[in-house]
């Protein structure tokens, strides 16, 4: 009996110091964690004024913040995009303290965050992990919560992610970032034709009401700063829209009443072929996204002509 309490013992003790090690244990720099903190860091080198655009990978990949930064004057454009999975909550806080007066913050979250995913996923405590500074600017009930609902899954998926690195690696397609933010490597085209897009908004749930409150609670806080936010809508492809078109219209409504932040446009002014896209339906081709971007920089214009030039 005190050899199998002994095995046991040690056992625990190493599938304890295993698990920690693991919590601890750094992503790789070819990971696409690692990008995190350097969109951190690009946001705190910038001296001047700033326009942050802020969402999932459908900004990361869609939005070319270099060029917006090429067609502006006195403004650095930062793209903090990455990762829906990370929640609109968290990508607000995380830039909070960065904001300054005079700048402009364009919120172009996935649609997901209207159901509920505003609250992140495992993937936001691997964004955590990857950069521990993150804890300071996370409320403990936030983290509580993630912890509770998405604890369990931290563990496999930062195995996983190691084992997708190991493939990253030995093919040499790992992501590169450029020094705005914006991913400059090309993803493996696919047929997103029949990829969903899920808009099962209930403007009824609480679901929804916290996420319009989160909006709506950041645009004051941008206020008192003496700060722009603006909120806009991801880029989808034209069918996908108009299979969506009755729900999609409804969220448009719904965000213009229970919010006072600016919209620029409704979500028919950001739809388009789908060979623009790439691997998802939220990612956009290299060789269109400038389209996209400049389109956003237009209606930007149309709110703000004496901001941007």
């Amino acid at each position: 009996m005190k050899k199998l309490l002994k095995k046991l013992t040690i056992l625990f003790l190493s599938v304890s110091l295993f698990l920690c090690l693991l919590i601890v244990a750094p992503f790789p720099a070819i990971d696409s964690m690692s990008m995190y903190q350097r969109k951190h860091k690009l946001c705190e080198s910038v001296l001047g004024k700033k326009i942050i655009l802020v969402g999932g990978s459908g900004v990361f990949y869609s939005m070319d913040a270099k060029l917006l930064e090429n067609q502006i004057t006195g403004y650095h454009v930062v793209n903090m995009g990455l990762n829906a999975g990370l929640g609109l909550k968290f990508n607000l806080d995380e830039i909070k303290s960065y904001i300054n007066p005079g700048d402009i913050i364009v919120l172009i979250p996935e649609y997901n965050n209207y159901e509920g995913g505003y609250l992140g996923s495992v993937s936001t405590l691997l964004a955590i992990n990857s950069f521990p500074k993150a804890l300071i600017f996370s409320p403990r009930e936030h983290i509580k919560y993630l912890l509770y609902s998405h604890g369990f899954e931290f563990i496999p998926t930062k195995c996983q992610n190691y084992l997708n690195d190991v493939v990253l690696y030995i093919t040499k397609t790992s992501p590169s970032m450029s020094s705005n933010g914006d991913i400059i490597t090309r993803t493996e085209k696919r047929d997103v034709s029949k990829m969903p897009l899920s808009c099962n908004f209930e403007f009824g749930n609480a679901t929804y009401k916290g996420c319009a409150a989160l909006i709506e609670s950041f645009n004051d806080y941008c206020k008192k700063r003496n700060a722009y936010a603006v909120l806009s809508f991801s880029a989808i492809p034209i069918p996908h829209y108009e299979k969506n078109k009755s729900q999609l219209a409804s969220l448009y409504m719904n965000l213009s009443r229970d919010t006072n932040i600016p919209i620029l446009s409704g979500p028919e002014q950001s739809i388009y072929p789908l060979d623009y896209f790439d691997d998802t339906i939220f990612h956009m081709n290299t060789e269109y996204k400038s389209i996209y971007s400049l389109d956003l920089l237009n209606r930007l214009r149309q709110l703000y002509p004496e901001l941007i030039n």
